[in-house]
């Protein structure tokens, strides 16, 4: 009864239906042809729905207080609507010209007075901040009038002391005919943080700028530049409060002024001030930088810090006024670094007192010193694309050909060193000789004893197995785990090889005639009679790895540049018939190098190939062989004395990179707060990475890794056939062992992997970062495990995958926000 009920109310409305479409049929002259288009809709979307905003700012006036139109849109390009007075703030500033060659600046307009000093300001919704009216037009468009009146002198005070940190007078009156920028920040952390800026000239005219550096050149180390609670991200932002205007009162007054800050904490612990008058860090004379309670003494810049376009850039049209560096020097900008040169008395200064009119006398062509990016050159940067290595046969095959060293074999590597510049004054026209009656000067050693200042080139050939996992097992270098390796220039023989024999004396490589070179290794790869039942196999691999030198004059204060060549890698068989690779993980030239330019490690010979690193720096291996790990009478570390309190600390890629870059939160005795991620300080070799203060946003894998490496995926996924190839990381390569063993039974100790304790694969990348307790705790509940043998290991099943796998509830990629 209800369905056929409901069949006759449906047949009744579609009558109705069929009736008024007649009617409508009957009075419409309409041929049914479409019509124009309307115009489109504004799509609206509330911020509580963005995942990114966009801020443009539309228009900006003057006439009493400033009135700024903007627009939102989210990422989709929709209207945003729904922010409120509690989550904008907006700021005006205009620039100032320089005169007698002092550079334009900021000035802003809306200051404030904080602690005796003068500082820029905001306005924004909270106590003791001006506000003025914001209007919501409903289409994601919005219209602020500001609280302050810039056009009045009466109207907008300037704050007691009125002065820069020198003492300086302070103008902030309204001068309609400057550039003049007003600056929008979105401050709920709720939401997508995003900086807004918008130049105009009040009065009219053509905006003149004043574009320094690029947020993006930033970013390259820094993932997002993120300050004062992550919501300010933009130079241009920054450069309306931090000007000469704005500093911190003390005893000196410190100033915020962008060029100086930036400079001064980019140098941090290098600059002349915070190593004191000796020049030597860790001494009774030290200094330190510090902006309020901020102490920057311990900030490491990673690269060489003249490298002064690594952040300005004059060819990048964001940038116009980017060579301002080098064609318009000021005492600011250059006593930044130089903060032991008082311009105004003359001291530390060769030429004496000086303006800044007078910088360019000197500090350009022709000029006494000539010009500012000569004195900022790097020798050895600029030498560095003058060199390239090049493995061209091992075990007598050609590359090509898929060559193959058996266990047992004595391995050849033929090479050569060509320089990429096609310059064909060396040894063998583009090719260097770095050994033999030809050897061309950039390879040159030093006598013995050797002079002050004078640096010797190295190069090294590295054989190591198997590309699995590299473990070096049998072999003959440093244990537990060092890659076997041959020096170019031959040795007299080594009687203290850490853990191992002595490696008999072997000549230089030999000279072909033809530009290339050969070499033999003095040692075989292991078949398991040396070492029972240890024996290479799968495929190996054969490294360069070295440095040259920049010939010339040198002193005790002026050593010879070294110039780190990029290492080379190349791969063979040894039971595979087809090498087999390692896999690559992390992106050198493309990601590392934006905060290092180069990855260039002991003393310069180990560069830019982390294929390079990892034969060396892998599972098997610790830093027990290092001479700052002290040793008993029988070499094995003493713990006691160690400044970690530990016989050895892993230097397996995969975990030491991690957790350098972590830091530590606390100094190695707890003591001291630091600035890292970790819980425990970090020690490895005679170094303390417990203060490292990494740039950028560390929890985003994608900072170094390639796509999908840093995943349980593939070699991570017990489901998967590679599954099982990574190993453990090596923490304990002598358990057991006392100060009371001998010699001989270390040595068997460290020779020998199968005893060693080691942390199952994942639990050692985890770990690494995640080294508290708690953290500790969960790993080993789910079956990470953290001082076991490698066979016990390869047994077991980390089941991490199981929720931290791509798509799972605790992804990986999800928990580290990586997108």
């Amino acid at each position: 009864m209800g369905q056929r009920r409901f069949a006759a109310q449906w047949a009744n409305v579609l009558a109705v239906a069929s009736l008024v479409g007649t009617a409508l049929v009957g009075c419409s002259s309409n041929d049914g042809s479409a019509g124009p288009a309307g115009p489109s809709g504004v799509v609206i979307a509330p911020v509580q729905s963005a995942t990114a905003l966009t801020i443009s700012i539309t228009s900006a006036s003057v006439s009493s207080p400033p009135v700024v139109n903007f627009r939102v849109t989210n990422q989709d390009g929709a209207s945003v609507t729904g922010l409120t007075d509690a989550d904008l703030r907006f700021n005006i500033a205009k620039l100032v010209p320089g005169t007698f060659g002092n550079p334009y600046k900021w000035q802003n307009y809306i200051n404030r007075a904080s602690g005796g000093a003068v500082q820029g300001s905001q306005e924004r919704l909270r106590s003791g901040f001006p506000w003025g009216t914001l209007v919501p037009h409903g289409d994601g468009n919005y219209t602020y009038t500001f609280a302050t009146d810039i056009t009045s002198a009466s109207g907008n005070p300037c704050p007691a002391p009125c002065t820069d940190a020198a003492g300086n007078a302070l103008d902030v009156s309204y001068q309609p005919g400057l550039t003049h920028r007003v600056s929008i920040q979105q401050s709920n952390a709720a939401y997508p943080k995003y900086n807004a800026t918008y130049d105009f000239v009040p009065a009219g005219g053509a905006v003149f700028g004043r574009e320094i550096v690029r947020t993006g050149k930033c970013n390259e180390c820094h993932n997002q530049l993120a300050v004062h609670g992550g919501t300010r991200i933009e130079t241009k932002l920054c450069v309306t409060c931090h000007n000469p205007g704005s500093w911190v009162a003390g005893t000196p007054n410190t100033t915020v002024d962008f060029k100086v800050m930036v400079h001064k904490i980019h140098r941090g612990e290098e600059l002349p001030s915070v190593l004191g008058p000796d020049g030597v860090a860790g001494t009774a004379d030290d200094g330190k930088y510090a902006i309020g309670t901020s102490d920057f003494s311990t900030v490491a810049f990673p690269q060489d810090i003249r490298n002064c376009t690594k952040c300005h850039d004059g060819s990048d049209p964001a940038t116009p006024q980017g060579d301002n560096w080098k064609i318009q020097p000021s005492r600011e900008a250059c006593g930044s670094c130089h903060d032991n040169v008082n311009f105004a008395t003359g001291a530390g200064h060769a030429g004496g007192i000086k303006d800044n009119s007078t910088c360019l006398a000197c500090h350009s062509s022709g000029g006494e010193v000539g010009p500012v990016e000569a004195s900022h050159a790097i020798p050895e940067k600029l030498a560095r694309g003058k060199f390239a290595f090049k493995i061209l046969k091992i075990c007598g095959t050609a590359l090509a050909s898929k060559p193959v060293c058996a266990p047992g074999s004595f391995p050849t590597v033929t090479f050569s060193v060509y320089d990429p510049c096609v310059t064909t004054n060396h040894a063998y026209g583009n090719n260097y000789a770095p050994v033999g009656p030809k050897r061309d000067p950039e390879f040159a050693v030093c006598p013995s004893p050797t002079p002050a200042g004078c640096v010797s080139a190295s190069m090294t050939i590295d054989i190591a197995w198997d590309t699995r996992d590299y473990n070096n097992a049998g072999g003959s270098a440093a244990r537990p785990a060092r890659a076997n390796q041959i020096n170019v220039f031959g040795t007299t023989g080594n009687t203290s090889n850490y853990g191992n024999a002595s490696i008999p004396a072997y000549a230089a490589a030999v000279d072909n005639g033809d530009g290339t070179f050969t070499v033999t290794a003095p040692t075989p790869l292991p078949d398991g009679s040396t070492f029972p039942s240890i024996a290479a196999a799968g495929s190996g691999a054969v490294a360069i790895e070295g440095r040259a030198i920049v010939p010339g004059a040198y002193s005790a204060t002026n050593p010879l540049p070294r110039v780190g060549v990029k290492g080379e890698v190349q791969y063979f068989g040894i039971t595979e018939t087809t090498p087999t690779a390692r896999r690559v993980v992390v992106d050198v030239a493309g990601k590392c190098d934006k905060c290092h330019d180069q990855l260039s490690l002991h003393g310069g010979s180990r560069n830019d190939n982390a294929q390079l690193c990892v034969i060396c720096h892998n599972p098997n291996n610790t830093d027990a062989q290092a001479s700052a790990r002290t040793k008993f009478a029988n070499g094995l570390p003493n713990a006691a004395v160690i400044a970690d309190g530990k016989k050895e600390e892993a230097i397996d890629f995969k975990r030491m990179i991690h957790g350098i870059h972590a830091g530590a939160k606390t100094s190695l005795d707890g003591t001291k707060t630091l600035f890292g991620f970790r819980e425990k300080g970090l020690w490895v070799s005679g170094a303390d990475y417990s203060g490292v203060r990494f740039p950028g946003i560390l929890n985003d894998c994608t900072t170094c890794h390639l796509a999908g490496t840093y995943e349980l995926t593939g070699i991570w996924d017990p489901s998967s056939p590679t599954f099982g190839s990574v190993l453990g990381s090596t923490v304990d390569s002598t358990p057991g062992l006392t100060s009371a063993d001998v010699s001989a039974t270390v040595n068997a100790a460290l020779q020998n992997p199968v005893d060693d304790l080691n942390i199952s694969p994942t639990a050692a990348v985890c770990s690494s970062c995640h080294d508290g307790g708690a953290a500790n705790t969960h790993m080993q509940q789910n079956g990470g495990l953290f001082s076991s043998t490698q066979a016990a290991i390869g047994t077991n099943i980390e089941q991490c995958v199981i929720c931290h796998g791509p798509g799972r509830v605790a992804d990986v990629k999800v928990v580290h926000g990586v997108k």
